[in-house]
C-alpha cells in the first residue's frame, strides 16, 4: 500500500487549528488564575457597636437610639 502524503497547506492548516484550540484553553486558564489572585472582597457585616457608632456620628443621642430600638433603661422602669 502506498503511503499518502498530504500537502503542506493541509498539514499547516491542521496545526493552526490545534494552536487556536490551545490558545483558547490558555485564555480560560489565565482567567481562572486571575480569579484566584484577585478574589472579590466580602462586605463586612455591621456589628452592634458599629451601628451605634454610626448613629452617634449621625447626631443621635444614646437615649434616641434606645427609643428607636424600643429599649428602656432600668432607671425609667
Amino acid at each position: 500500500m502506498p503511503r499518502t502524503i498530504r500537502p503542506k497547506e493541509e498539514r499547516i492548516a491542521e496545526i493552526e487549528m490545534k494552536i487556536e484550540a490551545h490558545k483558547e484553553t490558555i485564555k480560560n486558564l489565565e482567567a481562572k488564575k486571575q480569579a484566584i489572585l484577585s478574589p472579590r472582597k466580602r462586605k463586612a457585616r455591621p456589628t452592634a457597636k458599629s451601628v451605634v457608632d454610626m448613629a452617634i456620628k449621625a447626631g443621635m443621642k444614646p437615649a434616641e437610639i434606645m427609643e428607636k430600638l424600643g429599649l428602656t433603661t432600668e432607671e425609667q422602669a
